[in-house]
């Protein structure tokens, strides 16, 4: 995995569209035809070729070198990718996930690929941050274009079969790991598998759901707020990838809306910390309370993306032992100075490498404040899948999902050196609703990322299996 700060884990960065097109590909060229008798009227011309488009060879190869360099407009990607694809994943959108791809693989080289050309293909890649495994497909039609695109950790392991197989691999995966998986039950958790969940786990980039919530309880108290409202970006809010929002320049205006979705479906740290001070810290510290989170107390002060890269990457050893022992208010001070501290971020990269560092500072939860925080969204939501709240939720589903088995499927995870954790708030075809939380940390080794992922997606599979 690579040695970045961020919270986001490469299975975060997944894009996924059902496959569009249908019939045979159009082919070029002419027939022969039979001489025509002298008063014949001369043919019409034939019309002219069509382009048949890239082949999924062709057109990994774009992604993968547009990825490297950084470098892709909405144009480029509306040209590329297929309305079917686009519809469910906006160009936008797209343009962002790359970008945080761009933060992640580079460099990549693909170290084996299958497929059935021209229209699918399957590589295994090399990439800074490990095994990547990608799959891409065409449309049938032509001009051909990109169907569906989809990135995750490699693992040679075999998906489990069973939660007991789920759970070894997580053994494997790190020292300290959890499976809950709960149904909801007028709006409650009703554990269905409960594997060591009581301990409360660091979980990275999946606080962001209690920020959703604040953000949501600030529309419900304020007057004249919408998720059309419009928030500027400030310098002083800037934190470090993943995301993109860092890079904007101070005064541009986005939405709520599109604050919210990209710190849940990119994990963007910027849109996160924007939205941690719109809301104020009260709010996100009450969002707690109002998920009914076992020890609140251990989430305050509730920390921006930025004030924990400063105590991980900036802090000295004597300030981190003064912060570790103050009260709440001492901490609030010193967190104010770190938001503010530069950080030279190659340096840092270089240094915290794939090493954990510090998961005593970090966010933390069980699988059941998970599961209550899921539940509460969604009952805000009252279980709409077109809910301004469960749409924001359900832009990234973090793995690829059965739709005939999944109607619904909301998620939001994290990692760093040393922790991982993905969360899904589901609908099965069956119309029951479910929270399937994995996490893993382990405090001196790193993370094998690509077996947490498949073991997670391997228990999403077997739940949706359980259907009548």
């Amino acid at each position: 995995m690579k040695a970045s700060v961020r919270f986001s884990t490469i299975l975060l960065a997944a894009l996924a569209a059902a496959c569009g097109g249908g019939g045979k590909p159009t082919t070029t060229g002419t027939t022969p035809v039979a001489p025509l008798p002298p008063d014949a009227k001369p043919p019409v011309d034939p019309p002219p070729a069509v382009e048949e488009g890239p082949t999924a060879e062709a057109a990994l190869a774009w992604v993968l070198e547009t990825i490297a360099s950084g470098q892709v407009t909405e144009a480029d990607i509306q040209a590329r990718f297929a309305p079917s694809f686009l519809k469910q994943v906006p160009a936008a959108q797209v343009v962002q996930i790359f970008g945080a791809l761009h933060e992640q693989l580079p460099p990549t080289k693909i170290l084996k690929q299958e497929g059935e050309a021209p229209l699918k293909l399957a590589a295994l890649l090399d990439t800074a941050s490990g095994g990547v495994r990608v799959g891409i497909e065409m449309t049938s039609t032509s001009p051909r274009q990109i169907a569906g695109l989809l990135f995750k950790p490699a693992t040679a392991e075999a998906p489990p079969k069973t939660y007991s197989d789920a759970v070894a691999q997580l053994d494997k995966a790190g020292s300290k790991n959890q499976l809950f998986v709960a149904e909801l039950v007028k709006g409650k958790c009703e554990p269905r598998q409960n594997h060591n969940t009581t301990q409360s786990l660091a979980i990275g980039s999946t606080f962001k759901l209690w920020v959703l919530l604040a953000l949501d309880e600030k529309m419900r108290t304020a007057k004249k707020l919408s998720w059309d409202t419009k928030l500027a970006i400030r310098d002083a809010a800037k934190s470090l990838p993943s995301g993109t929002m860092q890079d904007e320049a101070a005064g541009t205006e986005h939405t709520l809306r599109e604050f919210a979705t990209q710190m849940i479906s990119i994990s963007d740290n910027t849109a996160t910390d924007h939205l941690i001070d719109y809301v104020g810290d009260a709010t996100v510290e009450k969002a707690l309370t109002l998920a009914k989170h076992g020890n609140p107390a251990a989430n305050i002060p509730f920390l921006r993306t930025r004030e924990l890269f400063g105590l991980k990457l900036a802090a000295t050893a004597d300030e981190l032992a003064a912060y570790r022992k103050a009260k709440a208010p001492a901490k609030r001070k010193l967190l104010a100075d770190m938001r503010a501290r530069p950080i030279d971020v190659e340096k840092a990269i270089k240094e915290w490498g794939d090493t954990p560092r510090a998961l005593d500072l970090e966010w933390f939860a069980d699988g059941r404040d998970l599961c209550n925080v899921m539940a509460t969204l969604g009952a805000r939501a009252k279980f709409d899948p077109e809910s301004e709240l469960l749409k924001v939720l359900g832009k990234n589903p973090g793995v690829e999902i059965d739709r005939a088995k999944w109607t619904y499927a909301g998620f939001k995870g994290g990692s760093e050196p040393g922790v991982m954790n993905l969360t899904w708030l589901l609908r099965r075809a069956d119309g029951k609703w479910f929270v399937v939380v994995v996490a893993v940390n382990d405090e001196t080794h790193k993370l094998d990322e690509g077996l947490v992922a498949n073991a997670a997606q391997g228990v999403v599979a077997i739940l949706g299996n359980e259907a009548p």
